[in-house]
């Protein structure tokens, strides 16, 4: 699947967030479309694109989109049961009291 048009404004922007990102062991890549030979099997990406964090500065950040649908309306959220990883939203507040009350 292409990356978002949005990558071509600043690809250096990419490049470096995910050249970072490889070196802290937190992305594997960039691969290319012929990965899928390599693995021997099915390979899924996600297309990346660029937000804009601060239009004063001119600053964005990277996006991983794993909601964008391929041609057959798949996504990769879309195979993931969301029973099997509940996700539980708090405030800022819950928080710093639940770290207060923390053993040292």
């Amino acid at each position: 699947m292409p990356n978002l048009i949005s990558t071509r404004l600043c690809p250096e922007i990419v490049s470096d967030y995910i050249a970072k990102e490889v070196t802290l062991d937190c992305m594997a890549g960039p691969f290319t479309q012929e990965t899928h030979l390599v693995a021997k099997g099915h390979f899924c990406t996600v297309p990346v694109g660029l937000v804009e964090k601060d239009s004063s500065k001119g600053t964005f950040c990277m996006i991983q989109h794993f909601s964008k649908e391929d041609e057959l309306g798949i996504s990769v959220n879309s195979q993931i049961d969301s029973d099997d990883f509940p996700t539980c939203w708090h405030s800022a507040y819950t928080m710093v009291e639940y770290v207060r009350h923390l053993p040292c």
